[in-house]
């Protein structure tokens, strides 16, 4: 039985991490001009607003040690992937971004709030997406 497990699992299909939060270990990083970035700590209690990568853009806050608080929320501009509908991140649009997406939707992802109202997944989030995917990738 063991055996066959281990069987089992070698051959289980990976899933890409499609949003995540910063590793707490992980959480700096260093400019010349603005010095250490922190993308972890946000937030009272801390790391309750801290930076969170979705597949498509980053959202939350970064503490820049010589210019304050960065916001990353700006719903509007986003710090965003080539391709935003390519939710799977494999470089091509297809059936498997649109069930990927069905799936992080299903899960009550947040990465699947994509419209206003934002915290509530509802259809304007489905309709959305579906306008990312109508629009394709840029070549």
């Amino acid at each position: 039985m063991k055996r066959a497990l281990t069987i089992l699992v070698a051959f289980a299909p990976a899933t890409p991490a499609l949003a995540q939060a910063i590793d707490p270990n992980k959480k700096y990083a260093w400019g010349e001009n603005v010095g250490f970035l922190n993308f972890a700590d946000a937030g009272n209690p801390p790391g309750s607003q801290a930076a969170f990568a979705h597949p498509t853009f980053l959202e939350g806050f970064v503490w820049g040690e010589n210019i304050g608080w960065i916001n990353l929320d700006d719903p509007n501009v986003f710090v965003a992937l080539a391709c935003p509908a390519d939710i799977n991140n494999d470089g091509l649009l297809n059936f498997f971004d649109v069930a990927a997406y069905i799936a992080l939707y299903n899960a009550n992802d947040p990465a699947a709030d994509l419209a206003a109202p934002f915290g509530t997944l509802n259809f304007f989030d489905l309709a959305a997406y579906i306008g990312l995917y109508n629009a394709g990738c840029p070549s």
